[in-house]
């Protein structure tokens, strides 16, 4: 059976509030039986009763993670910058995999609600807005990663998808390319929107036409990146250069190229978007728009520290992409 602290108060012969002092480092313990008590905590290797603490102190020190997708590859490194920064601080995190469930997500609030987690981060895209309204309201500490709530300002951290494009387009335009492809997931989707966007700020910038036909909506994989590629080949004047805006549409855009026996980037440059690990395996490897992924989830906990103390002073944090140039370009 597991040493208790009332077990150790007995052996030194004193109160169990004096063994909680000195376990603690706090005054108020005479120097000889603070290290008696030490030194049974070390041979015994006992375990605070952390739920004992966190009913104290009215913490618990878990915190809830909830995200669409584990196997993306951008949230995975969201979620390493989140729990290493949570372990730092002494936190440990519960982490729920929705799948673009409503009815999960639901569900999993409610999980985190009843068992008092001290804060909940959402990241990308959550179907629950109205629950997470409700507990905004309630001053229930939350963040939200990668997603605007218009009605509340929550804390929020985000990536500024218009600068990355123009950033890509930018490094384009730069190399002498007039004529710049875009191959990009369904425009419905607010990220793609905003990439769409800032392609088209980078031509402006540079006071080139934009030409809607350069400009290809697929599916965002590998093979929407292959065929989108294929499609703009078509084309009476095809492009010099490609933004694709994903890496892993950039993938099938370059075994396209690939396929069609052109040279890369002396024939087609190619631009990708993310820095995914994928990036330095193909050949030739990707230039890319780096997203601080790991910086996101680090800050997301940051700020959702100061929720919890109720000092948060700016509720709204974008953090800046970067271009990284490798053999495509």
């Amino acid at each position: 059976m597991a040493l208790t602290m009332k077990d150790i108060a007995k052996m030194v012969g004193v109160s169990e509030s004096t063994v909680s002092r000195a376990i603690n480092g706090q005054p108020g313990v005479g120097q000889k039986t603070r290290e008696k008590i030490l030194t049974l905590v070390k041979e015994y290797q006992y375990q605070p009763n952390v739920l004992a603490q966190g009913l104290a102190s009215q913490k618990t020190h878990t915190l809830g993670l909830l995200l669409p997708d584990i196997t993306d590859p951008y949230f995975t490194q969201v979620v390493k910058g989140i729990e290493e920064r949570a372990s730092e601080l002494g936190y440990h995190l519960i982490l729920a995999n929705t799948g673009g469930s409503r009815e999960k997500e639901i569900s999993y609030l409610t999980l985190f609600t009843q068992n008092r987690c001290d804060g909940i981060i959402f990241v990308g895209g959550s179907l629950a807005e109205e629950e997470i309204l409700k507990l905004g309201l309630n001053k229930y500490p939350l963040v939200l990663v990668n997603k605007l709530l218009e009605e509340l300002a929550l804390p929020t951290l985000l990536l500024d998808h218009q600068q990355g494009a123009q950033m890509a387009g930018d490094h384009l335009i730069q190399l002498g390319h007039q004529s710049i492809g875009l191959v990009i997931g369904i425009l419905d989707e607010l990220t793609n929107f905003q990439l769409y966007e800032g392609y088209q700020e980078a031509l402006n910038k540079a006071d080139l036409t934009f030409d809607p036909n350069l400009v290809v909506e697929v599916e965002n994989s590998r093979t929407g990146g292959y065929n989108g590629l294929l499609h703009l080949l078509e084309l009476d004047n095809p492009p010099t250069a490609i933004f694709a805006a994903g890496d892993y549409l950039a993938v099938g855009v370059v075994e396209a190229i690939k396929t069609g026996g052109y040279l890369i980037p002396e024939e087609l440059a190619v631009i990708g978007y993310g820095d995914t690990m994928v990036t330095e395996i193909i050949h030739p490897s990707l230039t890319t728009i780096k997203l601080p992924w790991k910086a996101l989830g680090e800050g997301a906990v940051n700020q959702l520290m100061k929720a919890i103390e109720g000092n948060v002073e700016d509720p709204f944090i974008i953090l800046l992409p970067e271009v990284i140039r490798r053999q495509s370009t």
